[in-house]
């Protein structure tokens, strides 16, 4: 019987959680603008409406 780990390596881990965290700051970046708001707090995304 095989068994396949799915285990992701800590820079990989990284790396990964890196680009999400790029692509959603754009992503709320561009939604804070189209509603006239602003991201206050990158780290939380804290929006201020």
């Amino acid at each position: 019987m095989q068994t396949s780990s799915n285990r992701i390596t800590k820079y990989r881990k990284k790396a990964l959680y890196f680009d999400l965290r790029s692509y959603l700051g754009e992503v709320f970046g561009e939604l804070a603008q189209a509603r006239e708001c602003e991201v206050v707090n990158h780290r939380q995304v804290l929006i201020c409406l």
